[in-house]
């Protein structure tokens, strides 16, 4: 009650705090300041909602790590342009015109990270949900450090909620748990959603009485649009002569064939 005015703060736990002071003199006068304080280890980055992202999935890019900037994430300028949804961190998040958020005001150097458990080792396709409206842009992803995309161009769209969806294939992942961070190499675009899909496996199991063969084609992919026998044949199971040769031909729904 007395100057210097002190205050103790007892039974803290490890953690990172903002505290503020405001003071109010006899008239009514105020003023306020405010510090940010780590106590023990702080806030070291962790998962937005407590666990790893699995993938193959779809990331909602404002759901970077929670953690400090410079480590779950980089923003060249202070504050949330958009004004929404984390306003307690530096990216710039807006409402997408699509449902949910974007983030947008993107500066070259910036960066999200976002931890992720890959079920299985393999090639992966990414797909990236991006809009432009003057110059398009370019970026790349890296899992612990390492560039597994390569410079991606993000074309314009024409405005910055005109969507469109760029198709990185074949990118190489391990298995497990992992870090993963999208890196602008320019400003130009808006981000709304990364979603990694997992190619169609597909596998031929033949059944033979010695005369004839059943081929069953199995595959993990849903959405396969269609299948294609060179004999002409239709469906997913077919009889055949032994002696046939047959091509199998799997079109999946963006026109990629096996």
């Amino acid at each position: 009650t007395t100057a210097p005015y002190s205050y103790t703060w007892s039974g803290v736990a490890d953690g990172c705090y903002t505290l503020k002071a405001v003071a109010v003199d006899d008239g009514g006068y105020n003023a306020e300041d405010e510090i940010d304080i780590t106590v023990g280890i702080g806030c070291p980055q962790s998962p937005f909602y407590g666990t790893p992202m699995n993938l193959p999935g779809t990331i909602e890019v404002e759901d970077f790590d929670l953690g400090k900037s410079g480590e779950a994430y980089y923003d060249a300028d202070a504050g949330n342009s958009g004004g929404v949804y984390r306003t307690d961190v530096d990216v710039d998040i807006e409402a997408c015109g699509e449902g949910g958020y974007d983030i947008g005001w993107i500066n070259p150097d910036e960066w999200l990270e976002y931890t992720v458990n890959v079920a299985a080792a393999g090639t992966y396709t990414f797909e990236i949900r991006a809009a432009s409206m003057t110059t398009g842009g370019t970026f790349h992803i890296e899992f612990d450090g390492v560039d597994v995309t390569g410079s991606t161009f993000i074309p314009v769209t024409g405005d910055w909620q005109n969507w469109t969806t760029v198709q990185i294939s074949n990118v190489p992942l391990d298995a497990g748990e992992q870090v993963m961070r999208f890196y602008s190499e320019s400003d130009g675009y808006n981000l709304n959603f990364i979603e990694v899909i997992e190619p169609p496996v597909v596998t031929i199991d033949i059944e033979s009485n010695c005369q004839k063969a059943v081929v069953t084609l199995n595959t993990q992919d849903t959405e396969l649009k269609d299948i294609n026998w060179t004999n002409g044949m239709t469906g997913n199971v077919i009889e055949l002569e032994t002696s046939d040769y047959i091509y199998v031909e799997v079109i999946d729904e963006y026109g990629c064939y096996t």
